[in-house]
């Protein structure tokens, strides 16, 4: 997603050395625990993907979403300088986010805006 969200602003001039990306509080490496095959998928969407996984013997692997999107975003050709990464895990903060994974279907939303200055 974030190769073709790139490609699509650059195609309506906006390339991605004019670019700002802020990766804004979600699900981190403490709480998002997945299943292998899905490890597997993640880790394959960016290259040093595998660097974004955690194994601990007798569990099942952690995925660093942060890391996974800052790499893809470095390999879409943003510069890490042009990055900012907040910080906040949504589902082990209640009282400060929302979390489908930790409330289910009666989670509140979040929302995410792309403008132009």
């Amino acid at each position: 997603m974030v190769p073709a969200g790139v490609q699509l602003l650059a195609q309506l001039a906006a390339p991605a050395e004019r670019l700002v990306a802020a990766i804004f509080p979600h699900i981190r490496i403490c709480c998002f625990e997945v299943s292998q095959e899905v490890a597997d998928t993640l880790a394959a969407a960016a290259d040093g993907g595998a660097s974004a996984l955690r194994r601990e013997p007798g569990e099942k692997p952690h995925v660093d979403l942060s890391r996974l999107l800052c790499l893809q975003l470095a390999a879409a050709g943003l510069a890490a300088s042009r990055v900012e990464l907040l910080p906040g895990c949504t589902r082990c903060e209640p009282e400060r986010f929302f979390s489908y994974r930790r409330d289910g279907q009666v989670s509140g939303r979040h929302l995410a805006v792309i403008a132009a200055g």
